[in-house]
């Protein structure tokens, strides 16, 4: 995995061009928001919240009072505040930290999400336990993160490049995808109600150069840690190259899985 303070790194690098390269994350967001069941979320802590998607979306449903975003990201962060700031009467607080160390009191918040940031976390399972203990009686938890098999098709151009890419770039598909029987499990065992556990897959067929401008903007921390910038960028080239080569009059085509949970903490 990763080292946190290397994602942030990359993530910072990068925030200027998430919002555009990632647009497919605001309808994730949108979807999981669109789950929670009808009621009213005053209080929101956004997790691993980037610049704001999942927020964004609880504005558009249900208009909480106050936003917490917690991100490992500084950058992501002001671009999250630049977005809410001029929006009246929601007070909003921003903390750059982990998952198992952001600071915030447990039982303070009606809706806790995580919208495609739990396969970054280091433990998944003690990710949620955390997340978790923020819910307060009667709130929700919604959660959204890559699923089985997600850009399977891209991970099978990646095997056929020659001179091979390393293996970290290829396994990483692998190693974040989120099942659904272990974040139910998890959640179930943080004492919350589990309300839904879902998979989504959508088939997309997009521009060569806009899937690797996906790629690049969220993946760049997985490579930056094994090799130096001129390497990096003659590998993505040969990876660009070999997508072209793979892509069709319509472009690209690729497949997405997401994983979905929603659960509430009972209030009896």
């Amino acid at each position: 995995m990763t080292p946190s303070s290397e994602i942030a790194n990359r993530y910072d690098a990068n925030a200027a061009r998430y919002d555009d390269a990632t647009r497919y994350n605001r309808d994730a967001a949108r979807r999981l928001v669109a789950s929670l069941p009808a009621g009213r979320y005053p209080r929101l802590l956004d997790v691993g919240c980037g610049t704001g998607f999942a927020s964004e979306a609880m504005i558009e449903r249900f208009r909480p009072t106050s936003i917490t975003g917690v991100d490992i990201s500084r950058e992501m962060l002001e671009r999250m505040r630049s977005k809410l700031a001029g929006l009246p009467d929601i007070a909003l607080e921003f903390h750059v930290a982990d998952v198992l160390s952001m600071p915030v009191p447990d039982g303070a918040f009606d809706c806790v999400l995580a919208s495609m940031a739990l396969h970054w976390f280091a433990s998944r399972d003690l990710a949620l336990a955390a997340m978790a203990r923020a819910v307060a009686t009667g709130g929700v938890l919604g959660v959204v993160a890559p699923g089985p098999g997600h850009d399977r098709e891209y991970v099978e151009v990646l095997r056929t490049i020659v001179p091979p890419v390393p293996s970290p770039v290829i396994d990483i598909f692998a190693t974040a995808q989120v099942f659904p029987d272990p974040v139910e499990d998890a959640i179930a065992a943080s004492g919350l109600e589990v309300l839904d556990v879902w998979v989504e897959s959508r088939h997309r067929r997009v521009p060569p150069d806009r899937y690797m401008e996906r790629i690049t903007t969220v993946g760049s921390h997985v490579w930056s840690t094994i090799m130096g910038p001129d390497e990096s960028a003659a590998m993505v080239d040969r990876i660009t190259a070999a997508v072209r080569h793979a892509s069709g009059p319509r472009g690209f085509e690729y497949t997405f899985t997401k994983t979905y949970a929603v659960a509430r903490r009972p209030t009896g």
